[in-house]
């Protein structure tokens, strides 16, 4: 088995660990999906095909299903358990079919989605570059991609060699135009979560299943196996600071009627 796919495994097994968990500690998640979701709605109000990549426990995507008016809406995600739960939530309610599969393949046909929408996902990615680039092949001329990111400065609470780095608004951008999109939105904005003791962002932290990550852009942990609750005990106890902030990326991009 490659790096990779390691790490890919690591990631599904973490978030699998985390099913029971996620809904009622994804403060983040849900602040920023639902941020992404109003800015979206000025925009546009129905799309024939959407996708929502790294869907979670499907909780951003039932507030996206409400918003939009669509004929087909797929959901996918790495992890089965959280996969299992967005099941549950949306089965009966929305015409809404589920895919467990990594976002960095190509699931779809190309030129076929109208809207691909990713909150708090993409950076799991091996290298962000491949999602975009999977994304933008699957989407139609002129289609859609938003999504959220952790930007540069999120996490500052924690010590610098607990965090890989992370990337910049600017370079974000620059990706998405060099690929060939055309950029409608792009803004950072800052969301903090506060904790009446640290080693309750510690809890946090593991019951989203943010405690395994391997690549550039992500990181809530030292590569590997480290103990991410070492770090953060006394990263927090030593600044006595019991908050995590996060800078997020929130992109909307229109891939370009002709492709160059």
């Amino acid at each position: 088995m490659n790096n990779s796919s390691c790490s890919k495994q690591g990631i599904s097994e973490a978030f699998n660990k985390a099913w029971r968990t996620y809904d009622a500690h994804c403060t983040i998640q849900k602040a920023s999906g639902e941020i992404l979701i109003n800015k979206l709605k000025f925009r546009i109000k129905a799309a024939a095909i959407i996708v929502d990549f790294g869907c979670g426990t499907g909780l951003i995507t039932e507030s996206l299903a409400k918003e939009l008016n669509y004929q087909q809406f797929y959901v996918v995600d790495i992890s089965e358990k959280l996969l299992m739960l967005a099941q549950q939530r949306l089965t009966g309610k929305y015409q809404i079919e589920s895919f467990k599969a990594d976002f960095e393949e190509i699931i779809f046909e190309n030129n076929t989605l109208d809207l691909a929408f990713s909150n708090l996902a993409l950076q799991w990615s091996t290298s962000l570059e491949l999602p975009l680039k999977r994304i933008f092949d699957q989407l139609k001329p002129q289609g859609i991609l938003a999504f959220t990111l952790p930007l540069k400065g999120s996490l500052s609470e924690l010590r610098s060699e607990s965090c890989n780095s992370f990337y910049e608004l600017q370079e974000v951008e620059k990706l998405l135009l060099s690929m060939g999109y055309t950029l409608l939105e792009s803004q950072q904005i800052k969301l903090v979560e506060n904790f009446p003791h640290p080693l309750l962002a510690l809890k946090s932290l593991k019951a989203v299943g943010a405690n395994y990550v391997t690549g550039r852009s992500p990181s809530l942990m030292v590569e590997g196996k480290a103990s991410i609750a070492k770090i953060i005990k006394q990263a927090c106890v030593q600044s006595k600071k019991y908050e995590l902030s996060y800078q997020i990326g929130f992109f909307i991009a229109q891939k370009n009627l002709y492709e160059y």
